[in-house]
């Protein structure tokens, strides 16, 4: 407070021990002492002036604000400072409360506290929360003190304060960050610890409770103990190289085995720990676990997983490649190895399976590279092998992308779908045989008989007529026996063992050959006379004989040759060395197919009586027919050899049991065709048959009512079932067939005998008719002896 100018030097004149008249020379003195003393004043005065005017400039130039309350708490002093800050004019400010510019959240705050203050009599650091003129809020730090009159009674507060709104805000941003981190820390999906420089733990999170502890200890049980001392740490034996961390190091450790964890359960642990410094000085860390038990177990389980496919890829038999993306090749299993004929790792895809330099021309790799997966037939030319070939994309996690390729070899089966189509194209055939046989054995039939007819009536011996209807008949017969032939081809009639010679059906089948081998192939046969007879089925014998004459028509297709077909009987004693191996001791037929083709290397010679083997084009054979000649000699307990040269042909022996006590006798002369004088009905819907039959019959003596209807014959026989001895009648016809016929007749009249005949059927064969009780079965065309024999023999039998 500045004084008032003359107090501090009050006059004051009595007490002065002068006398009352001093001299001049006293008065010069005391004159000369006043204007020194009023000099000495005006001194001090004007330096309490410069001095106030001094404190005044620096109270309101001051860069703080500055603030005096009276003891109601009204303001009586404020500098510039403090109207900057707030944004007022001092007219504004002096004489309000200080609560007026306090933010309505603190005001009770200060009305509770502004008396201590005054009773302390000091503050540091006392925060407010005020509000600017323009409505914003600051904060505010107040450091102030009392000042008291010489009674000590209150007079008025001096306070500076400092704006603190930006370290307010900046704590309060520092306080949200910490939170955040350390709730994050709370919730993060590990063990999060923190220690002190001395290895104290600080913190530890609440997933380290739940999870490792198991929920079984708070944080207070961990909290204050030594972080190389918890019993987990030392359990798994890591409390040294943990201890690491204090000497500065960061600590690493991957996939810890911990045989118990706090909570009491055992397993892995990824462990890290990072030190913390201030001021260059280890200060406290952080250990930081996660729980990897899950991942090790899957780790495991993917090793052994990538074992045992590694071990199922090895065993297979399919030859199995993986390759990059730029064809490298990356993995070959043993099947591919051997295929490859080499371990082709780093080498082109193209190169090791195609031999190409470029990529195939129909190459899928990008297809597959680009996430499809495709499977295709492939011929691999120098394996002679076809092929199934899957292709897929294998995905690996770096993001690179393989293809896995398997080779399936589908050869067989290629020809097994071959056989299959070949197999319906017969079955197709055979019954197209079969139709047309029944209508070209009709047609024969009505030949056969009206020629024989004809040859039959009075007719001179050397008459052209007579040379002609004879070889109108014996044109029919071979006619009648190339059916036969074509049926048994076919497959259209049944297997069946008998007494049988080859030389005939050797001549049939070197008949049939030489219209498809081309001109330039001769064919000799040698030794079919008499004494080659055996037990077997012809059909199965013509079958092997066709195959192995087709064989060598094939082999010398292009240059010729010879082709020669040979009969001969052979003895084998126990110690005959000439006997085959697979040949027993005994008498055989030895028929033989030779050709001068190019013949055979070893190696092939091995394998020719596998199945599929073949030698030829796809389109040319199944690799079927020699392992099916093959089983069917040994059927008939007979053996199979080939011997064969490169360039010396190929010689095929067929050995099979002569049949014991065959005799071969000349042939009877023929006896008188027997006669009868029976009633016999005869049933044909071609109506020239049903005619021939009754001629040839009605010339044997015999009565014959013959129809053309299976309806009229049925008519006919219910009308009279007593006049007949005996019915004939076709198989195939409209409406009833010959069977259904017999079952209706024998329910008119169950004893009559009756005689089915056919062209050919699929419905009816000879051991179901006789199953029926049809008394003979007679396949058309049916011959003038064979028709007499044959009626008389079932007549004569009742």
């Amino acid at each position: 407070m500045l004084l008032k100018e003359n107090a501090i030097f009050p006059q004051k004149t009595q007490g002065l021990n002068m006398p009352e008249k001093p001299s001049y020379e006293q008065l010069e003195k005391r004159i000369r002492e006043l204007e020194r003393a009023e000099s000495e004043r005006k001194i001090a005065v004007e330096a309490l002036r410069e001095s106030e005017a001094r404190f005044r400039l620096l109270y309101e130039r001051a860069p703080v604000g500055y603030q005096s309350l009276d003891g109601d708490g009204q303001f009586i002093e404020v500098n510039q400072a403090w109207l900057d800050t707030f944004g007022y004019k001092k007219e504004e400010v002096i004489g309000k409360s200080f609560s007026e510019f306090l933010h309505p959240d603190w005001a009770d705050h200060f009305k509770h506290n502004f008396p201590r203050f005054k009773a302390v009599g000091e503050i540091l650091g006392v925060e407010f929360e005020m509000v600017k003129k323009n409505g914003s809020t600051i904060w505010v730090s107040f450091n102030g003190r009392v000042v008291k009159d010489r009674y000590d009674n209150f007079q008025q507060t001096h306070c500076v304060l400092h704006d603190i709104t930006e370290q307010r805000t900046a704590e309060q941003a520092i306080h949200e960050s910490e939170e955040k981190y350390r709730r994050l820390a709370e919730e993060c999906p590990i063990s999060i610890m923190t220690f002190d420089h001395s290895g104290m733990v600080t913190f530890v999170n609440k997933w380290h409770l739940e999870k490792f502890a198991g929920g079984k200890h708070p944080a207070s049980f961990f909290v204050g103990q030594k972080i190389t001392e918890l019993p987990g740490i030392v359990g798994a034996g890591v409390a040294d190289a943990l201890g690491k961390v204090f000497e500065g190091r960061h600590v690493v450790l991957d996939c810890v085995y911990f045989p118990f964890f706090t909570g009491g359960h055992a397993g892995y642990q990824s462990i890290k720990a990072v030190p913390i410094y201030k001021d260059g000085q280890f200060v406290s860390g952080i250990l930081i676990r996660e729980d990897v038990t899950g991942q090790k177990l899957a780790e495991e389980a993917l090793k052994e997983s990538e074992a045992k496919y590694r071990v199922i890829m090895e065993s297979m038999n399919d030859p199995i490649y993986i390759c990059s993306a730029d064809f490298r090749v990356e993995y070959m299993n043993p099947a591919m190895i051997k295929m490859a004929g080499r371990h082709a790792i780093g080498e082109s895809c193209h190169n090791v399976i195609h031999g190409l330099d470029e990529k195939c021309p129909t190459c899928i790799h990008q297809k597959v590279m680009a996430g499809e997966s495709i499977t295709r037939e492939v011929e691999l030319l120098k394996e002679n092998r076809t092929f199934s070939v899957s292709n897929s994309p294998i995905f690996h996690a770096d993001g690179s992308v393989s293809k896995l390729t398997v080779f399936r070899d589908v050869t067989n089966v290629k020809i097994m779908e071959n056989c299959i189509l070949q197999s319906q194209k017969l079955e197709a055939i055979g019954t197209l045989a079969g139709g047309i046989a029944h209508d070209f054995n009709n047609i024969l039939s009505a030949v056969i008989g009206y020629t024989e007819i004809a040859l039959d009536d009075e007719m001179p011996l050397d008459a052209p007529a007579r040379n002609s209807l004879e070889n109108v008949l014996k044109a029919g017969l071979r006619a009648k026996d190339l059916v036969k032939q074509i049926l048994a081809f076919s497959r259209q009639t049944q297997y069946e063992k008998k007494p049988i010679s080859l030389g005939p059906i050797v001549q049939e089948v070197l008949k049939l050959i030489r219209a498809s081998l081309p001109t330039n192939i001769e064919i000799r046969q040698r030794g079919l006379g008499g004494g080659s007879t055996v037990f077997g089925d012809p059909i199965q014998i013509h079958q092997v004989l066709m195959n192995l004459c087709t064989n060598a028509g094939h082999a010398m297709r292009n240059s010729g040759g010879l082709l020669e077909v040979g009969l001969s009987r052979v003895e084998y004693s126990p110690s005959d060395i000439t006997k085959p191996m697979d040949v027993k001791p005994g008498a055989y037929v030895e028929l033989t197919v030779a050709d001068s083709g190019p013949g055979m290397s070893p190696t092939v010679r091995e394998q020719i009586f596998n199945p599929f083997f073949t030698t030829k084009a796809k389109e040319e054979g199944t690799g079927l027919g020699l392992s099916v000649a093959h089983g069917i000699v040994k059927e008939h307990d007979g053996a199979i050899r080939v011997d064969s040269q490169p360039g010396a042909g190929t010689t095929f022996s067929i050995f099979l049991p002569l049949l014991a006590d065959a005799k071969e006798t000349d042939a009877a002369p023929e006896e008188p065709l027997p006669p009868g004088t029976e009633r016999i009905l005869v049933v044909d819907d071609e109506k020239a048959i049903a005619n021939v039959s009754k001629m040839i019959l009605e010339r044997l003596g015999y009565r014959v009512t013959a129809v053309s209807s299976s309806l009229d014959a049925l008519d006919r026989f219910a009308g009279h079932p007593a006049d007949f001895d005996l019915v004939i009648t076709d198989q195939t016809m409209p409406v009833i067939t010959g069977d259904q016929l017999a079952l209706k007749i024998w329910a008119l009249r169950p004893d009559i005998p009756v005689i089915l005949c056919t062209g050919f059927s699929h419905v009816v064969d000879e051991v179901h008719a006789r199953k029926i009780g049809i008394r003979d079965f007679i396949m058309k065309p049916v011959v003038r002896r064979d028709l007499a024999v044959n009626v008389r023999r079932v007549l004569d039998e009742g």
